[in-house]
């Protein structure tokens, strides 16, 4: 499933960013659209059930879907040192549907009660507790995220999936900030722009193939990383984007070992917001937005069918993250001087690079600098 996800994650990604490839960053979260997907999985039947499990698990058995995904959304709920996913997930259904106890207890036992009824018929008040959940649950980091506008107060059998999600842990070694200059960003052989250029030195995980450097950097506890896929080519990025596999980007990321590396990385604060069903009727679903959906596992009273799914991440990477932490990467057991050593390896993220926050193996987001 490890490896399914990391291939979701980027066929999604590439399909987020279509069209918009050169000079614009760019975030999402995988495995939050996965989760919010898997939900309506546990509720659907035919067709429908068969294009999910499809695009989700390759194929793989229904339990093994509502159980993984269940489970890394569990994960990302969990504090680990004052480093937390801020997680807002739901899927909404017509207050007037009588849901199947089965399709309740899935919801509430496996998705952490991921699930809630709204009365479309006022617009007004529905997107205002859609948004005051969304803002309560990403900490007030991820704001009116829909509009009244974007209900439809005539249409009975719609359901909603709303997937928000924030990050901004601290490094468990930070950058000094004394060390951080303006310094340019080639975005293109035509065009560059002046960034606040980090810079630390001490023991990373880190490989370089023939056309990537990879660096890890951990955040509180090394539960969670940052990883950076730079190409060694300053304008080397879309061909390495396009041949990067999920089981590929995985390798790189477990072949890394602890080296001493020099590191230039720009400071950047990214968000993104967007409607999922285009990419994901891209990637093979279809009928689960469409009024022939099959969500009978859900309620037999009607039938529902998912009209908007919308997203939104946020992350910002700068020296400290959200806590000060005065632990420097040089301070680091194994970073000092031990006899002959090689010099360091040097990592300057000067030109565009894809990026992964990861959570044991699994990629919660996946980005572009640009």
């Amino acid at each position: 499933m490890i490896e399914l996800q990391a291939d979701f994650a980027l066929d999604l990604f590439r399909r987020c960013c279509a069209g918009s490839r050169f000079g614009r960053s760019s975030v999402i979260s995988p495995i939050i659209v996965s989760a919010g997907l898997a939900m309506t999985f546990a509720g659907a039947n035919g067709r429908t059930k068969k294009e999910i499990l499809e695009v989700l698990g390759g194929g793989g058995s229904c339990p093994r879907i509502i159980e993984f995904y269940g489970h890394q959304l569990g994960e990302m709920l969990t504090i680990i040192e004052g480093s937390q996913f801020r997680v807002a997930n739901r899927l909404y259904i017509p207050a007037n549907v009588i849901m199947n106890p089965t399709f309740n207890e899935i919801i509430n036992n496996d998705f952490h009660g991921r699930a809630a009824q709204l009365n479309f018929e006022e617009p007004i008040q529905a997107a205002k507790e859609i948004n005051d959940y969304v803002s309560e649950c990403t900490n007030h980091n991820i704001n009116d995220l829909i509009k009244a506008s974007d209900i439809n107060r005539n249409d009975p059998n719609a359901m909603m999936i709303i997937s928000g999600i924030y990050y901004n842990g601290p490094w468990e070694f930070p950058f000094e900030i004394e060390r951080t200059t303006r310094a340019p960003f080639y975005e293109s052989k035509h065009r560059q722009r002046e960034v606040d250029m980090m810079t630390v030195k001490g023991e990373f995980p880190y490989t370089q193939s023939k056309d990537l450097q990879v660096l890890g950097i951990p955040f509180k506890r090394y539960a969670v990383y940052l990883f950076v896929f730079l190409p060694l080519h300053r304008f080397g990025y879309i061909p390495v984007e396009d041949q990067l596999s999920g089981s590929r980007l995985l390798s790189l990321m477990d072949s890394c070992d602890s080296s001493e590396v020099e590191v230039k990385l720009p400071r950047f604060a990214i968000e993104r917001e967007l409607d999922m069903i285009a990419q994901l009727e891209q990637m093979g679903v279809h009928e689960a937005f469409t009024h022939d959906a099959d969500f009978s596992n859900i309620t037999d009273q009607k039938r529902l069918y998912i009209s908007k799914f919308y997203h939104k991440a946020s992350i910002r990477v700068d020296e400290r993250g959200s806590q000060i932490n005065e632990t420097k990467a040089e301070d680091t057991p194994n970073s000092h001087d031990q006899g002959h050593r090689p010099g360091p390896a040097y990592f300057i993220a000067d030109h565009p690079f894809l990026f992964a926050v990861v959570k044991y193996d699994v990629i919660v987001f996946i980005g572009s600098v640009q």
